[in-house]
């Protein structure tokens, strides 16, 4: 497919003004999401349009009034055609590989923090596709989606943008620091009233029950798939009276990849909905407990309190699961507990709530010390610059 379908996209008729936007796992939500519901309610002059092979998500969208397509149908085949700028935040097959012939692709990558990436995790499937490429020609064809340069990867500091060119092996310049939509909400009241609307259309509520206190569980994923959560969670009775005592209550998310069958006897611990991007609710928990996520900077962007750092398995993790390219201890900031005795300890007594001594601070500036005020406004105006560059050359 790839050796017929991309040549022949090639000769698509590209409009600057036409965004294809998508989403691994073909759900709405992270960086892209943001930035797509951003230009559909400031850049009107623009059609953006989200490509999914998710049926759900295609009608929810449209029927919320805005443009969605399955991927393979023959409007989202004229979407994506049309589109001269590609916008997704894994992969290029998040929108449609075959038919990117030409398109300016604009990666708002999925998180910063401290894990190898890319070409830089040598036991991920873009270093593998790679060297499969080396094989032979309908190899390298399959590795389109992988292998393609990015015209442009966003990042959020120093530190973030000396990382990602790295890790990507793209030159500094088309790695600018100019931040990530997901965390526009803070400082856009529009952008975060359009995102709550679509999330209640979809029967999403916030803090239903009306608890003092509101806790959210973020584990990473495990590379090797190996099962985790029994071991974090082993004592769901002990937990649920705990936040009990506390009139809280705690969340669990787990990563997409990961499996979860959480206990449904407790109303005091519940399943996030897999349905609802969390960014937009992240400065509202009391607190957040996660290990290597990259969702503790996310969280450290707005909040100096509540954040409990749970490595119960780092050894394992460092060993089995995947690299870190800077060291744990120095990149981190929050309360950190290496067994379930402690996390209840902390959660019981509230200790994660004590006003942060300044490393929160440090780790803000670190990770996002060159994000602007409105990252969405600061993206458009950057391609849109780069586009017209391109095109008076």
């Amino acid at each position: 497919m790839a050796a017929t379908l991309y040549p022949l996209s090639m000769l698509a008729p590209r409009s600057k003004m036409q965004w294809a936007f998508g989403h691994a796992g073909d759900q709405f939500t992270g960086n892209p999401k943001y930035l797509f519901l951003w230009m559909a309610s400031h850049r009107p002059d623009m059609r953006v349009s989200w490509i999914t092979g998710n049926k759900a998500v295609q009608r929810t969208l449209t029927q919320a009034g805005y443009r969605a397509h399955r991927r393979w149908s023959v409007r989202g085949m004229i979407a994506v055609l049309r589109a001269g700028v590609f916008v997704f935040g894994h992969g290029l097959g998040n929108v449609n590989t075959f038919l990117s012939g030409r398109a300016y692709l604009l990666n708002l990558w999925h998180g910063v923090g401290l894990k190898a990436i890319h070409l830089g995790f040598a036991r991920g499937k873009t270093a593998q596709a790679r060297q499969a490429a080396r094989q032979s020609p309908v190899e390298r064809a399959l590795a389109l989606e992988y292998l393609r340069p990015y015209d442009l990867l966003v990042t959020t500091s120093d530190m973030m943008q000396a990382h990602f060119a790295g890790q990507t092996e793209l030159p500094p310049e088309r790695c600018p620091q100019l931040g990530y939509p997901r965390l526009d909400g803070i400082a856009d009241p529009a952008l975060l009233a359009a995102v709550e609307a679509f999330d209640r259309a979809n029967g999403f509520t916030w803090n239903v029950g009306g608890f003092a206190e509101t806790y959210i569980y973020m584990p990473t994923y495990r590379d090797t798939g190996r099962p985790f959560l029994e071991t974090a969670l082993p004592d769901l009775d002990r937990l649920s009276r705990l936040l009990d005592s506390r009139n809280a209550v705690l969340y669990v998310k787990p990563h997409p990849n990961t499996r979860l069958e959480l206990d449904t006897r407790f109303t005091n611990i519940r399943r996030w909905d897999d349905r609802v991007d969390v960014n937009a609710y992240l400065p509202r928990f009391t607190g957040l407990i996660t290990d290597y996520s990259s969702v503790l900077y996310d969280y450290l962007f707005a909040r100096n309190t509540g954040a409990i750092l749970y490595t119960f398995d780092l050894k394992e993790y460092l060993a089995a699961d995947r690299d870190l390219v800077f060291p744990f201890d120095d990149n981190v900031a929050g309360l950190r507990v290496s067994d379930f005795d402690a996390l209840c300890d902390v959660l019981a007594s509230g200790a994660a709530l004590e006003p942060d001594q300044g490393q929160a601070a440090l780790i803000r500036d670190r990770f996002w010390g060159g994000s602007l005020a409105c990252a969405s406004a600061a993206i458009v105006e950057h391609v849109e610059a780069r586009l017209a560059g391109m095109a008076a050359s």
